[in-house]
C-alpha cells in the first residue's frame, strides 16, 4: 500500500441525485476525496467510453459491445480506465449508456513496474456505479489482467510476422514528436495486446507518457497519441490509406513501411528471439538509467544495459559499451562503470579500448590494473606484429605483481627472438625489433640484453646500413644496441672506403657522439667532423682549439698521432676552413702540421689584408721561429717588430729618441694604422718630450696620388678621440691639450707639408667650440697655467688671442728669441 493511493472516478449517465451534478444524466457519478478538477477534467476528456453508434442502430446485445480501455498524461497527471457499454440510459428507455472507472495520480511511481496496457480486463475495474457520490481511493495493489509480460510474450512469438510490424510500432513511439497511431483491429484485446507489447518495451515512465484510447469513434481526429478502431466500421482504414497517421492492421499483421529504429529491431529480436521477457524489461529500465535523460539517445545504453543484465553472455556489440563507457557522466561511470570494464574485458577487447581503460583506471574505474595492464601489453604486441606502432607515450608506473612482470618481459624478449631469420632487412626483422624496444620502453619493462645480443646485433647492422630508418630515442636497451651500433661503425672503417662512411657517421653523430671521448678510438676524430660540419666559422674555430688543448694534455707521442688523425678526417670531411686552418698552424709543432693545412693557412695569411688579428698571428709564428715563406708576411712582421720596439723605447728613460723615432718611421704605414692606439698611448706617456712632436714631424708624408694609407691622419684621430669622446674628464682635456700645444710649439711641425700643424691645431680648436663660455675659460686658465711661451703663443693664435705667425713665416723663432 501507498501512501497516496490512486484517485478514483467513476462516469456513466446518472437518475437525479445520485451523481455529483445538480441533476441527472451524464456526469461524474462517484469520486474519492483528493481527485482535483485538473484530475477530473483530463478523466472526463480522455478516459471516457466511446459508444460505436453503428452497433447501437444495430441493436447488438449489450454483452457484444467490446470492453473500452484509455490512458492520459497531462496537466492532470496521469489516468487510466477501463470502459464498457451499459445499454439503457438511466431514466428513460433510450440505448447509449456506458461506465468508466477511472483512476487518478500525479505520482507515476504508482503504477511500479507496469503499464497501463496491462491493466486491461484487470479484476479491480467496476462494472457498476457506487452507492453514493463519495467513493474510496483505490488502495490495493495493480494487477495486470491477462496481458502480463509472459502473455504478451507468448502472443509475440506465436506468429512469426508480428515482430517486424511491432518493431515499425515501437519505432514510431519513441519518438515523442512522432506520427498519430491508429490500430485496425477486430477485437480489442487484440488492439491491446499490440499497446501493451510496444509499452512494455519502452521505459516505464515512456510508457506512461503514451496516451491511447481502444475504441474510438473518430480514430484519425483523436486526441490520443494512440486509438484502435473496430475493424468492420472502418473498412477504408489500413496500411497506407491515411496520411500523417501511422495504420496497423491487426488482423492482417500489416502496418505502414516505416523504418524501424536500431533499438526497437534489438528490443524486439530480443522479445521473440527466446530471451527471458524479465531480463528484457529490466535491461530497458536500466537502459533508460544510462542514457542520463537522453532518451532513446544512442543505443550504446541500451547494449550496455543489456550486458549488465546477463553479464555472462558475450555482448553483441562490445564498441556500444565502450562508447557508452567514454561518454558516461561520472555518476554514472562510477555506479556502472566497473562492471561495464569487467565485461569489456571478457569481450576480447581491442588495443583501443584497453588503452582508454588502462588510463582510466588512476581516474577512478575500479578495474584490476594488473589484468589491464597484461592485456594492453598482449594487445599492443598483436599490432606490433601487424606492423603497428604502439603510441609512443610512456605509461603510467602500475606497481604489477613480480609474475605480471616476468610474463611481459618473457613476452617482449619472445617477440624480439622470433624476429630472427633472414628478411629483407638482413638477418633479423630489424623493423620489428625497432617497434618491440618501443613497446618495452612504453610499457616499462626491463629486459636482460644478453640472451637478446644476436637479434640486436642484427638491428645495429641493419641501422648502419640505413642510419635514418629508426629512432632510438623511444627504445629500450638503447645504450646497449648503442655500443653494439659503435662497434659496427668501427669494423666498417677498417674494412671500407672511409669516404663511403661520411654519411653514416654525419647520421649518427648526434647519438653517440657524447659516448666516444678517447682520442685514439677511429670514430672519436670523425665524430668530431661532423660535429664541427655542423657549427659555423667562429664556432669551428672555438672547438678545434678546445681540441688541440685536450690532445695537449695528453702527451707525447699520443697527442701527435692523435693530432695527425684529426687533421686528415677533417680534410676528409672537408671541414677545414682558413680559421680552421690558422688554428693548426698557430697552435701545433711544425712536426705535428699537416703539410696541406699548412699551405692552406699559409695561403691564407699571404691574401688577408692586414689586421690586427693578422698581425698577432705573425707575431706568434715569428716567435715561435716559423715564418711564412711570403716576403709580403715578413715585411708585415719585420714591421711590427718596429712598432713594438718603439712602443718600448718610448717608454724608456735612457733610450735614444731618434732612433725610436726612425723605428717608427720606417714602418709600414699599414701596421702603424693597426696600432695607432698604441702609439699614441705610448706618446702621451714616454718620458721623452720632443718624442711625440718628432714623431708627427719627422714621419714620411704621403706622396700625392699614393695608395699608401695615410699614418699620421690616423693617428691625429686618436688624439681627436681621446679630447672629444663622451667619457673625457675635464682633467684629461686639460692634459691632452697641453700635449697638443707642446707638439705645435715644435718650429719644425710648421714645415712639414700635410698641414699637420693645422689639423692638431684645427682638433684644440674643436674642442673649445664645444663648451660654453664658463667651462672654456675654465678649462683654458688649467691649460694656460702649464705653458711655456711657445706653446702660449699657440695658444693665442688658435683662440685668436692676437698673436701673428709671420715672424716665424719670415724665418724669426719668436720663442727663441725670447
Amino acid at each position: 500500500m501507498t501512501a497516496e493511493p490512486f484517485g478514483r472516478l467513476l462516469y456513466t449517465d446518472c437518475r437525479p441525485g445520485t451523481g455529483r451534478g445538480a441533476g441527472g444524466g451524464f456526469q461524474v457519478q462517484a469520486q474519492s476525496a483528493g481527485v482535483d478538477s485538473a484530475q477530473a477534467a483530463q478523466a472526463v476528456g480522455s478516459l471516457l467510453y466511446e459508444v460505436q453508434d453503428a452497433w447501437v442502430v444495430q441493436r447488438r446485445p449489450v454483452e457484444d459491445f467490446p470492453l473500452g480501455f484509455a490512458h492520459a498524461s497531462g496537466a492532470g497527471g496521469y489516468g487510466t480506465a477501463q470502459g464498457r457499454y451499459v445499454g439503457k440510459e438511466a431514466t428513460g428507455g433510450r440505448q447509449g449508456n456506458h461506465l468508466a472507472d477511472c483512476l487518478l495520480t500525479r505520482d507515476p511511481a504508482l503504477y511500479g513496474t507496469i503499464r497501463p496496457a496491462q491493466l486491461w480486463r484487470s479484476p479491480f475495474w467496476r462494472e457498476t456505479p457506487w452507492e453514493t457520490a463519495d467513493c474510496p481511493a483505490f488502495d490495493g495493489d495493480l494487477e495486470p489482467g491477462p496481458l502480463t509480460l509472459d502473455a504478451v510474450t507468448d502472443w509475440a512469438r506465436s506468429r512469426p510476422d508480428r515482430g517486424p510490424v511491432l518493431a515499425r510500432l515501437l519505432s514510431v513511439l519513441e519518438d515523442p514528436a512522432g506520427d498519430h497511431v491508429v490500430i485496425v483491429a477486430g477485437d480489442a484485446g487484440e488492439a491491446m495486446t499490440w499497446i501493451a507489447a510496444a509499452t512494455l518495451l519502452l521505459p516505464e515512465r515512456r510508457a506512461l507518457d503514451i496516451s491511447f484510447k481502444v475504441f474510438s469513434t473518430s480514430p484519425l481526429r483523436s486526441g490520443q497519441r494512440v486509438v484502435a478502431a473496430p475493424a468492420d466500421l472502418n473498412p477504408q482504414l489500413g496500411p497506407g490509406r491515411a496520411g500523417g497517421a501511422f495504420l496497423l492492421d491487426a488482423t492482417e499483421c500489416t502496418a505502414d513501411d516505416v523504418a524501424r529504429s536500431e533499438r526497437a529491431q534489438f528490443l524486439v529480436g530480443k522479445l521473440t528471439g527466446g530471451c527471458d521477457p524479465y531480463d528484457l524489461v529490466d535491461a530497458i529500465e536500466l537502459a533508460e538509467e544510462l542514457s542520463g535523460g537522453d532518451w532513446p539517445g544512442d543505443i550504446a545504453a541500451l547494449h550496455t544495459a543489456w550486458a549488465l543484465t546477463l553479464p555472462d553472455d558475450p555482448p553483441a556489440d562490445p564498441g556500444a559499451l565502450f562508447r557508452w563507457l567514454t561518454g558516461a557522466k561520472p555518476d554514472q561511470r562510477k555506479a556502472h562503470g566497473p562492471a561495464v570494464g569487467a565485461v569489456l574485458l571478457d569481450s576480447a577487447p581491442t588495443a583501443e579500448v584497453l588503452r582508454w581503460l588502462d588510463g582510466a583506471v588512476p581516474g577512478g574505474l575500479d578495474l584490476d590494473r594488473d589484468r589491464v595492464r597484461g592485456m594492453l601489453l598482449e594487445a599492443e604486441l598483436a599490432e606490433v606484429h601487424g606492423g603497428q606502432a604502439a603510441p609512443a607515450a610512456v605509461l603510467e608506473h602500475v606497481p604489477l605483481s613480480e609474475q605480471s612482470r616476468r610474463d611481459a618481459a618473457s613476452k617482449l624478449a619472445s617477440a624480439i627472438l622470433l624476429s630472427s631469420g633472414e628478411t629483407d632487412n638482413g638477418p633479423v626483422d630489424a623493423g620489428q625489433i625497432d617497434l618491440v624496444l618501443r613497446l618495452t620502453r612504453r610499457h616499462g619493462i626491463s629486459l636482460e640484453p644478453s640472451p637478446l645480443r644476436e637479434q640486436l646485433h642484427g638491428l645495429a647492422v641493419a641501422w648502419a646500413d640505413r642510419p635514418r630508418a629508426w629512432d632510438p630515442a623511444g627504445w629500450a636497451l638503447r645504450d646497449y644496441v648503442l655500443d653494439l651500433t659503435c662497434d659496427e661503425l668501427r669494423e666498417r672503417l677498417v674494412r671500407r672506403d672511409p669516404q663511403s662512411m661520411l654519411d653514416p657517421l654525419r647520421a649518427f653523430a648526434p647519438l653517440i657522439g657524447d659516448r666516444i671521448t678517447d682520442p685514439s678510438d677511429p670514430l672519436c676524430p670523425h665524430l668530431q667532423a661532423a660535429a664541427i660540419d655542423r657549427l659555423n666559422s667562429g664556432q669551428r674555430r672555438a672547438r678545434v682549439s678546445d681540441l688541440l688543448e685536450d690532445l695537449r694534455r695528453l702527451g707525447q707521442p699520443g697527442a701527435s698521432a692523435a693530432a695527425a688523425s684529426l687533421q686528415r678526417v677533417l680534410l676528409l670531411w672537408g671541414v677545414v676552413d682558413a680559421d680552421m686552418a690558422v688554428t693548426f698552424l698557430t697552435t701545433l709543432p711544425p712536426a705535428d702540421l699537416n703539410p696541406e693545412i699548412a699551405r692552406y693557412a699559409g695561403d691564407f695569411l699571404a691574401r688577408s689584408e692586414p689586421t690586427a688579428g693578422l698581425l698577432d698571428i705573425l707575431a706568434n709564428l715569428d716567435k715561435a721561429g716559423r715564418r711564412p715563406p711570403s716576403p709580403r708576411l715578413t715585411a708585415l712582421i719585420d714591421a711590427d717588430h718596429a712598432v713594438r720596439q718603439f712602443v718600448a723605447r718610448a717608454g724608456e728613460k735612457g733610450s735614444s729618441v731618434g732612433r725610436a723615432v726612425d723605428l717608427l718611421c720606417g714602418a709600414d704605414p699599414a701596421v702603424v694604422i693597426i696600432r695607432r692606439d698604441t702609439i699614441v698611448t705610448a706618446l702621451f706617456t714616454t718620458p721623452h718630450p720632443q718624442l711625440a712632436a718628432r714623431v708627427f714631424t719627422e714621419f714620411p708624408v704621403t706622396r700625392m696620388g699614393s695608395k699608401r694609407p695615410r699614418a699620421v691622419e690616423s693617428l691625429l684621430e686618436v688624439v681627436s678621440g681621446r679630447l672629444n669622446r663622451p667619457a673625457t674628464t675635464f682633467d684629461e682635456a686639460v692634459g691632452t691639450a697641453i700635449w697638443c700645444l707642446r707638439i705645435l710649439a715644435y718650429p719644425e711641425l710648421l714645415e712639414k707639408r700635410e698641414n699637420r700643424h693645422a689639423k692638431l691645431a684645427a682638433i684644440i680648436r674643436a674642442y673649445g667650440g664645444t663648451l660654453d663660455q664658463k667651462d672654456f675659460k675654465t678649462w683654458g686658465a688649467d691649460v694656460t697655467r702649464h705653458l711655456d711661451q711657445q706653446s702660449r703663443y699657440e695658444w693665442d693664435v688658435i683662440f685668436g688671442n692676437g698673436a701673428k705667425r709671420g715672424g716665424l713665416i719670415q724665418g724669426i723663432n719668436p720663442w727663441r728669441s725670447a
